[in-house]
């Protein structure tokens, strides 16, 4: 790894990781946390996960659920005692910018997890296109689509899941509109 800014070597850019999942309560994916350390584009990928892994292995770093089969991770007590031993290693900004990309990455993970989409085929040969929403509190959409194909479906599904809320916001305008000019 050739020094860059502020990581000077690979125990830097583990501080860095650390500290990344201690900026957050809810365990992150790898690549979330992976990303989120490479935001500023002065690490490699390849090294930060690298990095990473041998986190992982030395029980500074710990699996704290999953995603679908996806390993979420989330840091161990050991790693919360090297963060608080040397914390003032990383730059203010560093660690400031680290805190924000992981916190950004928590958010969309959350708002990931509530919606879902799925395309299914019904026995006449078209497809259902099933698409949700949720919050804490329970169901804000489902919505199930006839589609001709899972191309189709598939396309559905990826635009819903980049445009959950303005869809749904899109939904709540045609339904409350006044069609007939009748409703006040």
């Amino acid at each position: 790894m050739a020094p860059l800014g502020y990581i000077r070597d690979k125990l830097d850019l583990k501080y860095l990781l650390l500290f990344v999942l201690a900026a957050v309560k809810e365990p992150l994916g790898m690549d979330d946390v992976v990303e989120a350390a490479c935001s500023d584009g002065a690490i490699t990928y390849f090294d930060a996960s690298d990095a990473f892994y041998e986190l992982v292995e030395s029980g500074h770093v710990a699996v704290g659920g999953d995603d679908g089969g996806t390993p979420l991770y989330c840091i161990s007590d050991r790693g919360r005692g090297i963060i608080a031993a040397s914390e003032k290693r990383l730059p203010q900004s560093v660690r400031r910018d680290a805190q924000k990309a992981a916190l950004s990455a928590a958010a969309k993970r959350k708002r990931d997890s509530l919606i879902t989409c799925s395309t299914e085929p019904r026995p006449d040969g078209v497809f259902t296109t099933h698409l949700g929403m949720r919050d804490d509190g329970g169901d804000i959409l489902n919505l199930d689509l006839m589609v001709v194909s899972p191309a189709q479906g598939q396309m559905i599904e990826n635009n819903f899941r980049a445009n959950a809320e303005a869809i749904y916001g899109a939904v709540l305008d045609a339904l409350l509109k006044d069609y007939d000019g009748d409703i006040e």
